[in-house]
């Protein structure tokens, strides 16, 4: 692997030729994901006001779920 695959802050490129697809660490992902299905479950549980408050984590869980599942079907059709 040369060093112009590696940038510390987001770890090893996939292959060695494409950058990964989120540009931040995956534990950082993880964080935003877990604080969507939150927002969404209190949102929808408890108050609506928890939709407001969450948008922005929620917005990136569409994203993050439209990513993936391009990803899946891209896949699929090679």
């Amino acid at each position: 692997m040369s060093t112009d695959d590696f940038d510390p802050r987001l770890g090893p490129a996939v292959d060695g030729l494409n950058p990964p697809t989120f540009q931040h660490p995956p534990w950082t992902v993880g964080v935003v994901l877990v604080f969507a299905v939150v927002a969404l479950l209190f949102g929808i549980l408890v108050r609506p006001i928890w939709l407001l408050v969450g948008s922005p984590f929620i917005l990136t869980l569409f994203v993050w779920i439209g990513v993936r599942f391009t990803q899946w079907q891209r896949r699929r059709r090679a």
